[in-house]
């Protein structure tokens, strides 16, 4: 009888120099975004564009960026993306500006954000899985080879 053998996914390699890259269409996807979020701020003003899908955007920029510059696997930067995005909103629940005497730097403010709002924490998590959604790389989950494949599985006896 032969059974399928399950192959470890690509990693990183240990050697710490691989874990650096830069690719091209995370960076230009990264841009556009940025660019979109500075729009949003600069000129809506408003009760849903500018802090639901300011914050759905941003959560997806950071994961473009993560992507442009790290060897990691997506899962694994759209987690770093969103504990980031959780962090930031946490601070905001503890009103860290405050504590930190930053409240009075509007550009820090801007960027931090200052009130919390679980609204914000569910537009960060779906805009994690818009991007998992429309990533090329993760419209199927990468399996060991094997697990996919059209063989079948006979027994000989």
């Amino acid at each position: 009888m032969t059974g399928l053998v399950a192959t470890p996914i690509k990693t990183c390699p240990t050697n710490t120099n691989f874990m650096f890259t830069f690719k091209l269409k995370p960076f230009i996807a990264f841009l556009l975004l940025f660019l979109v979020e500075v729009g949003i701020a600069l000129w809506v003003d408003d009760a849903i564009i500018r802090p639901f899908f300011g914050d759905f955007l941003a959560v997806i920029a950071l994961f473009v960026l993560l992507k442009t510059f790290l060897n990691f696997s997506d899962f694994n930067l759209a987690l770093a993306s969103l504990g980031f995005a959780y962090f930031l909103e946490f601070l905001q629940y503890c009103h860290f500006l405050r504590f930190a005497g930053l409240e009075k730097y509007k550009i820090i403010a801007i960027v931090l954000g200052s009130s919390f709002d679980w609204r914000d924490i569910f537009a960060y998590t779906l805009g994690i899985f818009a991007a998992f959604l429309f990533d090329n790389e993760t419209l199927g989950w990468e399996m060991p080879h094997g697990i996919n494949d059209q063989k079948t599985i006979t027994n000989k006896s």
